[in-house]
């Protein structure tokens, strides 16, 4: 059970730097205070935090992971201080090369858990790009989009190198699935030999991926084990809006797609509509917005709008859509097609945290659910963002809004450079952060 700080308490990281003598290391520091001098940590509810953890991951020589505590102490200031600095494995007598990393901070109590997100690198390295398979920064990407996750593998639409590149959790080590980097086409065929053109999003059922392959205007299917990549609907040159099977199918800047059941269903950039393909059959319909009419008015099927919808997710029976030039986050009911406005204002800019319209966005893109929340990438404020579902409150989990950069650390002090995409496993957020060519992670 998971709890928000009371909000008599302050807590922030005062220190947030590298160990200059293991360059992947964090050193992360906090302080909370409370009123009347040393403060014990405390929820909303009146969970009072015992302790704290700082959890460490690290893999040993048999590949295991080992979990190590921070401590805690106060200050001259009579303040507590939870000093999360990268500690040694195991014994003393440890080789000092097989030491561990911070990965995130958990104040635990009797009945609850407080975790302060840290975001991390996982693969490729900020300002550099290119189309190299590697482990953690010696993987390349170029402009990479969608992101999904298996649980063990996270897929990645590579959008400047048309290909699809995989990367396991457990190593960040890159290979390319399919497509070949400069090389743009639609041909089906099995890894390299088959060909995509600027595609950006992409989701799995555990056994295959779907990619929007936008410029071609087709939805790909790419069967993990093997590679082999064939298309499921509309055919690569042919733009329109037409509903049909497979081929007769027509799309229009195809963007984000999502899986739900037996269906997938597409956010069309071009036709500003939602459509909904059956994978069995590659039957297309339109579930929501009109072709050519571009708004942002709430209604059932037709009667909504939309303004340059890129991103999509779902949590089972509604759809949430990053409706990215009107600033909002649109629900979709997906048994009756009725479309509303859960955050932002359309035609308003801006970073505010807040509840439903009073929350403001800035080109909000591709989404996920995370348990009761969307997580959102809200690429020109350069944040990722928290949407309860049953509120729509908003709050920013990571970056600064309006400040670019590549840093890892935990809330405001990481920065992140236009993110496009974020996926999770269920306990992480993994991001596509596009103006720094690499994979974020945070946990």
């Amino acid at each position: 059970m998971r709890h928000v700080l009371h909000s008599a308490f302050q807590l922030q990281p005062f220190f947030d730097g590298r160990d200059s003598r293991h360059a992947s290391c964090l050193f992360i520091a906090f302080r909370f205070s409370g009123p009347g001098g040393p403060a014990k940590l405390q929820s909303n509810s009146g969970d009072v935090y015992e302790r704290a953890e700082c959890d460490y991951k690290h893999h040993n020589p048999r590949g295991i992971y080992s979990v190590h505590l921070g401590w805690e102490h106060a200050n001259e200031h009579g303040r507590h201080v939870i000093q999360c600095a990268r500690q040694r494995g195991g014994n003393e007598s440890e080789d000092k090369s097989n030491r561990v990393c911070n990965r995130s901070v958990r104040f635990r109590g009797s009945s609850a858990t407080f975790i302060i997100p840290v975001v991390t690198t996982l693969a490729g390295t900020a300002g550099a790009s290119g189309t190299a398979d590697g482990t953690g920064s010696a993987a390349r990407f170029n402009q990479p989009r969608g992101v999904v996750t298996d649980g063990t593998n996270i897929y990645v639409v590579d959008y400047g190198n048309n290909t699809i590149r995989q990367i396991v959790i457990s190593t960040g080590a890159v290979t390319t699935l399919a497509g070949t980097a400069g090389v743009s086409g639609s041909a089906d065929g099995t890894g390299g030999a088959a060909q995509f053109n600027g595609p950006r999003g992409i989701s799995t059922d555990g056994v295959n991926l779907y990619v929007s392959d936008t410029d071609n205007n087709t939805i790909r299917q790419i069967v993990i084990s093997t590679g082999a990549v064939t298309t499921l609907a509309g055919t690569a040159g042919v733009t329109g809006s037409a509903d049909g099977m497979g081929g007769a199918a027509q799309f229009n800047f195809p963007y984000g797609v999502t899986i739900g059941g037996t269906n997938l269903y597409v956010v069309e950039q071009g036709n500003n509509t939602i459509r909904q393909i059956v994978i069995s059959t590659g039957a297309v319909t339109t579930l929501a917005g009109t072709a050519g009419v571009s708004g942002s008015a709430d209604g059932t099927g037709g009667a909504a709008q939309f303004n340059q919808p890129d991103g999509i997710t779902i949590d089972g029976s509604n759809l949430y859509v990053s409706d990215t030039m009107n600033n909002t986050i649109r629900e979709v009911v997906i048994s009756t097609g009725a479309v509303t406005t859960l955050a932002g204002t359309a035609g308003v800019t801006g970073s505010l945290d807040g509840i439903g319209s009073a929350a403001l966005f800035n080109q909000p893109r591709l989404p996920t659910v995370l348990g009761t929340a969307l997580y959102v990438a809200d690429s020109m404020n350069n944040t990722i963002r928290k949407v309860v579902i049953s509120t729509g409150a908003v709050t920013t989990l990571a970056g600064t809004a309006g400040v670019a950069g590549s840093v890892d650390g935990i809330g405001s002090a990481a920065l992140l450079n236009q993110p496009r995409a974020i996926g999770t496993d269920g306990a992480n957020l993994y991001v596509s952060d596009t103006g720094n060519n690499t994979i974020r992670q945070i946990m």
